[in-house]
């Protein structure tokens, strides 16, 4: 068992989670990329959408178009957003991140309290960066995720997890990374045991493949938040790469303890029966 099956198999179990993203490559070549970003500026989410609605089947076409059938006749906020919530299901049931995102978008621009939607938005556009079908649309979401975070952090200027959220955008889709990383430091200036912030550079080391830095960054999660399970899991991936197969059962049977799911139980009993008989 590889590292890369860890994260494959951590991505599905823990529903799509976003922090092992390939970095988009803004810098690999000037004119494709000067093309790309004129191509992609020329996107925009009305034809997004209809390019996606294209590739459902039949029966989620009828009901998405039922809903917006029923959106243009309500005129109060309440019933739009039910709508759109309804809407945003049908999307992720077909695990299409980049829709519910711009869903997520509208809603947060409707919203009195604009931060926890934006926070969605950009944080589904960072998955749909790898999902993307061609490079135009990694570049459009790449830019989506960046201007929803900013908009979530610009909300709430003193909230330190959307500012986190921004800063990994940045340090994912800036051809200079470290600015993110410098971002994530100052925060831990503010609040030297922010939690996301630590899990997120602990994430960033895994991409990097700095591991005894990412063990370092996990290992203070769980001293500090030893009832964070995301935060054992992928330690537990972290040691396995560095050999070290006792520590990896030990997380792995922390992270049992702290879920609730039946089928991810048995799917981590399964890797560490996997590991074990080595």
């Amino acid at each position: 068992m590889n590292l890369k099956y860890w994260l494959v198999v951590g991505a599905v179990l823990l529903g799509g989670t976003l922090f092992f993203l390939p970095k988009i490559n803004l810098t690999a070549d000037d004119n494709q990329k000067n093309k790309n970003e004129q191509q992609a500026e020329a996107l925009d989410e009305t034809e997004v959408y209809s390019h996606h609605f294209a590739a459902l089947d039949s029966i989620a076409q009828k009901t998405l178009a039922d809903f917006d059938e029923e959106f243009a006749g309500k005129k109060d906020k309440k019933s739009q957003d039910s709508l759109t919530f309804k809407q945003i299901s049908v999307w992720e049931q077909k695990n299409d991140l980049m829709i519910s995102g711009l869903l997520f978008a509208r809603l947060a621009r409707n919203a009195q309290q604009k931060g926890p939607y934006f926070l969605e938005a950009g944080t589904r556009m960072l998955g749909a960066m790898e999902t993307a079908n061609d490079s135009i649309e990694r570049q459009f979401a790449a830019q989506s995720a960046l201007h929803f975070l900013d908009s979530a952090s610009i909300s709430e200027p003193n909230n330190l997890d959307y500012q986190a959220s921004y800063a990994q955008a940045i340090a994912l889709t800036d051809p200079a990374p470290l600015k993110g990383v410098s971002m994530l430091r100052k925060i831990l200036e503010k609040n030297p045991k922010h939690q996301k912030t630590w899990y997120i550079l602990g994430t960033l080391a895994v991409q990097s493949n700095q591991m005894e830095k990412a063990n370092g960054r996990f290992a203070f999660l769980n001293e500090n938040y030893p009832d964070f399970p995301d935060a054992w899991y992928y330690r537990a991936q972290v040691l396995y790469s560095l050999g070290n197969i006792d520590s990896t059962v030990i997380c792995l049977k922390r992270f049992k303890a702290l879920i609730n799911e039946p089928m991810l139980k048995k799917e981590i009993d399964k890797q560490i029966l996997e590991i074990t008989k080595k």
